[in-house]
């Protein structure tokens, strides 16, 4: 099975604050979220974001109706494999 290993990091953290998590390829943007959030031990927030500067892409949950476009994609359907393979680093919002 493929899985992502991820370093998070709190930016403007002294001393640094991280996790280190592995995930399966397979999971959606959503489920990362997730993993994140209870990583950090977080409440898991009504809106997050991931921006890949590499693809100029931001993937985020999208309300209802909200249309899609070529450069903000739906998390919940997003399975991460398909957007981080070269990613190096991201931002989560």
């Amino acid at each position: 099975m493929k899985a992502y290993e991820f370093e998070i990091v709190l930016r403007g953290q002294s001393p640094k604050v991280w996790r280190r998590v592995l995930v399966p390829a397979e999971l959606t943007f959503s489920q990362l979220a997730l993993i994140f959030n209870l990583a950090m031990g977080w409440e898991k927030g009504a809106d997050f974001s991931f921006l890949l500067p590499h693809k100029k892409m931001i993937i985020t949950e999208l309300s209802e109706g909200q249309e899609h476009g070529e450069r903000l994609k739906e998390a919940a359907v997003v399975q991460i494999c398909r957007h981080l393979e070269r990613a190096g680093a991201f931002l989560y919002l």
